[in-house]
């Protein structure tokens, strides 16, 4: 174990056993051998001829001595340390201790410079116990040591029970060589020095290195540059080197890369250095070609100038006669530069350059630019540079089918074969966005494509429906969209799919591919009911057809269809003219006068495959729900009389059509054909008989309109009949009334008072009744004239006439229409002649 040393400027020393401490010990102690070993761990001791001009001290790691039994280290007993020749102990010693307890104490009994003691105070008991002694350090007492300086460390002691050590050895110390102090840098410099070549065999740099006091050991050297150009760099196989423990070391294969004048190498250890004398370096002959341009890392089709220059083995440009050639590693065909490639002088710098270079197509290469000439000899190492083209900006999409890689090359066109209805394609559409040179465009992952059929296709024929599970748009991912679970449902001949993008890029169209009719898979409702009317065929009949995954009837296929009520809410019974069961022709079942004969909501058919041709498992479809009414109820409300006079009775005749025995229905009367409300009649009938019909006798008192309101039954539908109208006249009835005719004297007067019926003096407008009087002589009319007038609370109205002039007068009244009754016949003539 190694334990710091903290005083001043005093170095760590390690010291190691170089032979066992075991003093044995004179029997008596119980049987048990004294086992006290003085120990100083970390090795051999090699301390620094350095120290002895300093002063310094290196400490001692630990000694340990050690009981192999309890008491063994008897109190009062004294353990010494004396050092080596060569070699002192540091005075006055600080040393620290440390025990193992069980009773055993210690004090330092004395110290020098070539001795420390330890005394025991207080013997150990019940258990072995040990003292370790740390911060003891030690330094030479000579310089210039010559061949050795080394010794041993010896224990001794006295007093302890059964016998004492005796100058046996603890540690052996090393005195060795200081720090370099002095150093010689030899070396023979070439009369030319080509930049990267070796210096040669013979003309390496050596060196020789000592301490302060001549002594020498195994130094670290290292070789460096000075002057010249800036960032050149001295070469070696190592430039670090470990010299012999004679102080001397050489280097190897030496050289200095760059150009330049004024080079010094440098010889470095610790602080001490020497420099060689300058020297110049001059270029060599031309060893290899580098590119001065060239694509790197990752760059787009358009590569740019690719140029090449000869160097020396130092990197130094030389100015050669010779021939190059420019390659690539795949896909040289769609490799180009401005220049040909092959077989290009070098110019006069020894470099040449290809302009406007292009690779269309994606993917990693190794471009080469090789001498391609015989001179000089031997050739130049050729230039190789390794780069990934990736796409040029979105341009266009492509459509493929199946997996796709970075080229045009890697997308496949063919389109599936053996397609048929409703099935998913193999292989898979995917889209693609590319560049100019159809190269995917990787750095995508925004553009968002659509998949279609393309318009007018397939030719002459309704297209069918695109479908894909994961939908019809999608974003790509590396300028790449995968769809999948694409399938047509309709068969035809030339389809045709269509890709476009947002942001807009050049659309797609792939090949043209067919979809077949497949296998049977299923039945379908070529048509079905959507409703009908209870008893009465539906009007779209049931087709039954078997189609293949994709809807397309199957027309070699065969089977029984059996249709059956699934959903009966009502209680129905389902018949059709041809019966229920019916063979399919071409793949159809066609059923013809089907009808259900109870109305109800929410009815569906079932339809069966039995005795399929060929043998396949066809699993029962139904139709969607469905309602069936009840026929439409026809009502015909007639009249005995569209007029009547006040007081006269009319009679009104209800008939029910289809289904119109027993019915109920009420009998509704409206003044303005708006509000509609029962006649308040008890005697109105409420239902019909058993021929549908119910009359009705009344004696309306003003105008009403009629019509019956049927709630509907569950084999007839709500209905209302037609309107009808019965218009009530006013009676009205002038007084006097005499046969023939009377005598006035000219000059007197008359009343005369016409009753009108009803009385509807509570009317807003009363009812107004018009008298006329015309004077007739000779034959002739003279006179002409009119009066009206009001009725009062009675229903009369009266006028007074003078009868002035002589003649026959001729005098009638007529009641005025009202809102709720159509106006009288005019009343007879009264004639009366005045004298």
């Amino acid at each position: 174990m190694r334990t710091p040393f903290s005083g001043g400027s005093r170095r760590r020393l390690g010291l190691a056993v170089a032979a066992s401490l075991l003093a044995s010990l004179m029997p008596g102690l119980a049987g048990t051998a004294l086992a006290a070993t003085p120990t100083v761990s970390g090795g051999t001791t090699y301390i620094s001829a350095d120290l002895y001009s300093t002063p310094s001290y290196q400490a001692v790691s630990r000694v340990s001595i050690t009981e192999g039994a309890a008491g063994q280290l008897t109190a009062g007993a004294v353990i010494t340390f004396d050092a080596p020749s060569g070699f002192q102990f540091q005075y006055p010693a600080t040393p620290t201790f440390t025990d193992g307890g069980h009773g055993l104490t210690y004090v330092l009994n004395s110290s020098s410079t070539s001795q420390f003691a330890i005394r025991i105070v207080t013997a150990s008991t019940g258990s072995p116990s040990y003292i370790n002694v740390d911060g003891i350090a030690a330094q030479p007492t000579m310089g210039d040591f010559g061949s050795s300086n080394s010794g041993d460390i010896t224990a001794g002691s006295t007093g302890l029970s059964g016998g004492d050590l005796s100058n046996a050895p603890a540690g052996t110390l090393t005195e060795i060589a200081g720090n370099a102090a002095h150093i010689t840098l030899t070396w023979a410099i070439p009369s030319t020095v080509l930049g990267g070549s070796s210096f040669g065999a013979s003309n390496q740099p050596s060196v020789y290195i000592e301490d302060q006091y001549t002594n020498t050991k195994a130094y670290q050297v290292a070789l460096s540059l000075s002057g010249g150009t800036a960032g050149a760099h001295v070469t070696c196989t190592n430039n670090t080197i470990t010299t012999g423990t004679d102080g001397n070391g050489a280097w190897a294969n030496c050289s200095v890369d760059k150009v330049g004048t004024g080079y010094s190498l440098i010889a470095t250890s610790g602080t001490v250095h020497d420099n060689s004398s300058t020297f110049n370096v001059v270029a060599g002959p031309a060893a290899k070609l580098l590119f001065t341009s060239v694509p790197s890392g990752t760059v787009t089709t358009a590569l740019g100038i690719i140029a090449v220059q000869a160097y020396d083995l130092g990197g130094n440009p030389v100015a050669v006669s010779a021939n190059v050639t420019l390659s690539i590693s795949t896909n040289s065909g769609s490799f180009s530069c401005s220049a040909t490639l092959a077989n290009r002088s070098l110019d006069a710098g020894g470099a040449f350059s290809w302009g406007a270079c292009l690779q269309t197509i994606a993917g990693s290469y190794t471009v080469t630019a090789a001498q391609a000439s015989s001179s000089p000899s031997p050739a130049m190492t050729s230039a190789t540079s390794t780069f990934q083209v990736t796409s040029g900006p979105a341009n266009k999409l492509a459509v493929c089918w199946g997996a796709v890689g970075a080229t045009a090359s890697t997308c496949s066109t063919t389109a599936p074969t053996n397609t048929t209805g409703g099935t998913t394609f193999i292989p898979q559409p995917t889209i693609v966005v590319q560049d100019v040179n159809g190269n995917t465009v990787t750095s995508d992952n925004t553009t968002t494509v659509a998949l279609s059929i393309a318009s007018g296709t397939p030719l002459g024929t309704m297209a069918g429906t695109l479908t894909c599970t994961g939908g019809l748009t999608l974003r790509v991912t590396a300028g790449v969209a995968s769809f999948s679970g694409c399938s047509i449902d309709k068969a035809a001949t030339g389809y045709r799919l269509t890709a476009t993008s947002y942001p807009v890029y050049t659309s797609a169209t792939s090949n043209a591919f067919n979809v077949a009719v497949g296998t049977p898979t299923k039945l379908v409702w070529t048509a079905q009911p959507n409703s009908g009317v209870a008893a009465q065929p539906f009007a779209t009949q049931p087709v039954v057809s078997i189609t293949d995954a994709g809807g397309n009837v199957v027309t070699t296929a065969g089977a029984t269809i059996t249709l059956s009520i699934l959903n009966n809410p009502a209680g129905g019974t389902l018949t059709c003219t041809g019966g229920l069961s019916k063979a399919t022709y071409l793949g159809a079942a066609t059923f013809s006068g089907c009808a259900i004969n109870n109305a109800g909501v929410g009815y569906t058919l079932a339809a069966t495959a039995a005795n399929v041709s060929p043998v396949v498992s066809l699993a029962s479809i139904a139709t969607n729900p469905f309602t069936v009414v009840a026929p439409q109820a026809t009502i015909t409300l007639s009249t005995s009389a569209t007029a009547i006079i006040w007081a006269k009775p009319v009679t009104l005749t209800v008939q029910f059509g289809l289904n119109g025995a027993n019915k109920p229905f009420v009998l509704q009367r409206s003044i303005n054909n708006l509000d509609w409300a029962a006649v308040p009649d008890i005697n109105v009938p409420t239902s019909t008989n058993a021929s549908g019909t119910a009359t009705f006798t009344s004696t309306p008192d003003r105008n009403y309109y009629y019509r019956v309101m049927f709630a509907g039954t569950a084999d007839l539908s709500a209905a209302y009949s037609n309107t009808v109208r019965v218009v009530v006249r006013q009676i009205a009835l002038l007084r006097p009334i005499r046969s023939g005719s009377f005598y006035v004297r000219t000059g007197s007067s008359m009343t005369f008072t016409t009753t009108v019926r009803p009385a509807r003096a509570d009317l807003p407008v009363k009812a107004k009744v018009t008298f006329t009087f015309k004077l007739y002589r000779a034959g002739h009319l003279v006179y002409s004239g009119r009066r009206d007038v009001y009725i009062d609370a009675y229903g009369k109205a009266s006028w007074t006439w003078r009868f002035g002039s002589p003649g026959t007068w001729q005098v009638r009244a007529v009641a005025n229409p009202t809102p709720v009754n159509a106006n009288s016949y005019w009343s007879q003539i009264d004639t009366v002649i005045a004298y």
